[in-house]
Order: structure tokens, then sequence, then C-alpha cells
């Protein structure tokens, strides 16, 4: 991980880990890099190809476009929520012309384009015959390579040492796969306690400290776009990791949920979530507070995912008694400033200017669209059998 993470420290013992130093700016990039040349080594020995559906709130396209370009057995199709990604998000998909991407912009929220990606995948038998397999964190391999990161603050000099006890990790959480690999570095013995912090799309915080797993009536626009996001899909393997890996008590919460929209967790389950996950909820005010607030305190620009992670360790200071120690926190910085101007000035602090988002400037882009009253399931499989055709038979 050796220029990729490091750890910066400042005063007021804020300690922030920056994941974001991969070619989209973004802690998806290293989970995401190490998953594709896994994949590609096996498509490689078995002879196979493979197409991989991917819908994106913002960054996780990005990283998955970056990692597959240009792979000779890999094609990817990204669905992206049209308007409710950063400008710049949404550039780094749009601008990749590789022949084996495939861009959708799509008239809805990540939980709208979640629909049919969800409802391939239910066709077991289609799957199969064209050989198709997801990227994002519902895929174990991105689950399983996100758990280093909550074991390098405890082996940089920068960070924490390995005697410290119930060291704090804040989690900026959207779909909860980052959150699912801290309980996984806690079942491994890591000294650590998790905090997810969310935005107004709260969903998150709502089923840990009620034990009430339910939709909000939509998905509210954030200046925090990775993070809008109301059907969090690693929820379940969170339940599973914590109930013991019963599997048939979690499918039947799930149907519930999936039919009716809420579900309420049995009580085991919703006490370990409560011990194991703490919550804070961030909006766009205290967002845009909190930026400005490490701007002027540490002349340090965050992102606004990042943000909501900052903005409770300086709530959690303002509780601590004047001369006394809390434990140590480590706030996960998941995505660079630089992608996300329009948030900064908001906030009033200057933007971050850096080459990668310079690059996409004057770039041509392509892409596809659906738009409301289309079919996006027929869509997507016409497209999925297009791509087969031209891959000739798999």
């Amino acid at each position: 991980m050796d220029g990729w993470v490091f750890i910066k420290r400042f005063p007021n013992d804020l300690i922030v880990n920056e994941l974001f130093h991969g070619p989209t700016l973004a802690f998806k990039d290293l989970s995401m890099l190490c998953l594709a040349e896994f994949v590609e080594y096996f498509l490689n020995k078995r002879q196979k190809n493979l197409i991989v559906l991917v819908g994106t709130s913002g960054d996780t396209g990005a990283a998955a476009i970056e990692a597959l370009r240009g792979k000779q057995r890999i094609d990817v199709i990204v669905l992206l929520p049209k308007g409710r990604c950063s400008p710049i998000q949404e550039r780094m998909m749009t601008t990749v012309l590789d022949d084996n991407i495939h861009i959708y912009s799509v008239d809805g929220t990540s939980d709208d384009l979640d629909e049919p990606i969800r409802a391939v995948f239910r066709d077991e038998k289609f799957v199969d015959e064209h050989n198709v397999n997801g990227l994002n964190s519902t895929n174990w391999g991105r689950v399983m390579f996100q758990i280093p990161n909550f074991f390098m603050p405890f082996f940089s000099p920068h960070g924490v040492s390995l005697n410290e006890r119930d060291v704090e990790i804040v989690v900026p959480t959207g779909a909860g796969g980052h959150i699912t690999a801290g309980i996984i570095a806690m079942q491994m013995k890591l000294p650590i306690q998790l905090v997810t912090s969310v935005t107004v799309n709260d969903i998150v915080q709502r089923t840990v400290d009620s034990g009430h797993y339910s939709l909000a009536e939509s998905v509210i626009p954030t200046l925090s776009p990775s993070m809008d996001i109301q059907v969090p899909y690693n929820m379940e393997r969170i339940w599973w990791l914590l109930n013991n890996k019963n599997s048939k008590q979690i499918a039947e919460r799930m149907q519930e949920f999936e039919e009716t929209g809420s579900t309420e967790l049995p009580s085991a389950i919703h006490a370990k979530m409560k011990t194991h996950i703490g919550t804070f909820r961030a909006d766009d005010e205290a967002v845009k507070e909190t930026i400005r607030h490490c701007w002027e305190e540490n002349c340090y620009q965050i992102c606004p995912h990042t943000a909501t992670a900052v903005a409770y360790h300086y709530s959690e200071e303002k509780k601590v008694q004047k001369g006394t120690k809390s434990n140590s926190r480590i706030c996960f910085a998941t995505a660079s400033p630089a992608k996300f101007p329009e948030a900064l000035i908001e906030a009033g602090v200057p933007p971050v200017s850096h080459p990668t988002v310079v690059k996409l400037e004057n770039k041509a882009t392509r892409y596809m669209t659906m738009v409301v009253g289309e079919d996006w399931e027929t869509t997507l499989r016409e497209k999925i059998i297009e791509i087969s055709k031209l891959r000739g038979k798999r």
C-alpha cells in the first residue's frame, strides 16, 4: 500500500487515513484493482470471457472502469444516476472510450438503477449463459481487499500503537461494504470500535439505533453523492456476520424487506449491531461547516464524504473535558477533495486542483441513456446479449 495510503495527524487529535491516492482518487481503487487482477488471472486460466455489471452512486463506477478498461476478456456495463454524481465523477466514467466499456446514464437514483441489475442477477440461467458478474461491494472480493484498510493505521509511524484498545475508526457509509470489512477486522481481533457516518440518507443509522430496517420515502441528493443510498446492500451481510452465519434467518428478514420495504431485526442481531457499530449523521450544513472548520484549523481540504467522519470527530472532541484524553480516533478519507470543487466552494474553501481532474476537461464523452418509461431490465439484457454475440459463444 506504499504510495497509496497516507495517515496524517492534526491538532486536537484529528487523524485522517487518506485512502484516495489511486487513479480515480477514491478509496475503491485499491480493492478494485486487486480484484480485477484476480478476475483476469482466472479468466485467462479458464479461457473464458466475463460481462461485469456495475451500479454506481459515483466512485464505484469510475474505479471499476479504470481497473478493467482494455481487459481482453472482460466487458463492463456501468449504470450511473444522471445528474446525481458530481460532474467530475461523471466525466471520469463517460470520457473512457475503450471498446470494452459501456456506460448508461440512468434517469433515476442509484437505488433505482440497482433494480434492473438485481433483476438480471435473479435469472441464474441467463447469468450463467452469458457469464455475468458484479464488482460492487456485493462481491466478496471487494470487501476482502478493504479489510487491510483497518489494519494500516496500526502499522504506520503516524498511526496508532498496537497496544491501544478501542481505537475508533469512523467510516463514511453508503452501501456498507467498507463497514462490513471493518466488522471482519474486529472478528480478526483488531482492537477497534466502528462508527458509521451517514448523510440524511440515514437508513444505516436508523437500523443500528432502532433495529428497524425501513426505506425512507425517497433518496435525497446531498453534497456527498456517493453516500446517497437508501438500500445498503451489505446490510444483510453484516447481519449474517453478527448472527453466527445463520443464512435462513437473514433470508427471511430480507424477503420481508423486499416485499414490504421494512423489517424488524431480531433483538439478538440488533444488540450485536449496537455493540459493534456506533453511528453519526451529518446533514449538508454540518458537512459544509466541517470542511470550513478543517480548512481554517489545519489548512487541509477534505471531501464532503470524509467530512461526515470528521464532523463526528469534532462533535466528540467537544464532549471531552479539558485536560482529559479520549481514545484515539481515525477518520477514513474516502475520496480526494479535488473531485468535489462545488462542495468546497459552497463551504467557502478554495477548491483543489489535481492533474487527473484537469485532464478530463477537454476529453470527448460517450454514453447511452435509460429514461423513465423504458424497460431498463430489457435494455440491460439486450446489451448483454449483444456483447455475447460480439465476443462469440462463451
